[in-house]
């Protein structure tokens, strides 16, 4: 068994070559980044605007989505409406389940907690609109070019 070595069989190859080949791999190895005499392959990709469209929807859609779960969970433990970031998260949160308002009744989860069936309804219709949303301007999105 012969041990493996990085180097190729003496006089199979021109010295220089040889050790220009050795440093190439052994920087790919490592993940160096290789030296300036090398030709680096770049590719500018141009985005459509409606990339930017797209994190937008899901940039908001997180804050709705995260001022649904906080006023899920404070209904829950029964948190204190009378403190103010409890407050505001309870206004922020009320226009968007007011659609779903009377679609389910609420259910006592002892401790004074309630489960809000339409804040746990406006959570998921919510979540999946933003999701249709972001994949209908992903498809409308033409794909990318190179420049």
């Amino acid at each position: 068994m012969t041990e493996y070595s990085p180097y190729p069989p003496a006089g199979t190859m021109p010295a220089e070559r040889t050790r220009r080949r050795f440093l190439r791999r052994r920087a790919a190895r490592r993940q160096v980044v290789p030296p300036r005499s090398m030709a680096v392959n770049t590719t500018v990709v141009r985005r459509s605007p409606l990339y930017g469209m797209a994190a937008l929807v899901c940039f908001i859609a997180g804050v709705i989505e995260a001022f649904l779960a906080l006023r899920i969970v404070f209904k829950a433990l029964a948190a204190n409406a009378g403190a103010g970031f409890v407050d505001v998260v309870y206004r922020v949160a009320s226009p968007f389940m007011a659609p779903f308002g009377g679609i389910l009744g609420n259910n006592g989860l002892g401790n004074g907690g309630v489960l809000e069936s339409a804040a746990v309804i406006a959570f998921a219709v919510w979540g999946v609109a933003a999701l249709l949303l972001v994949t209908l301007v992903r498809v409308a999105t033409p794909s990318r070019s190179a420049a």
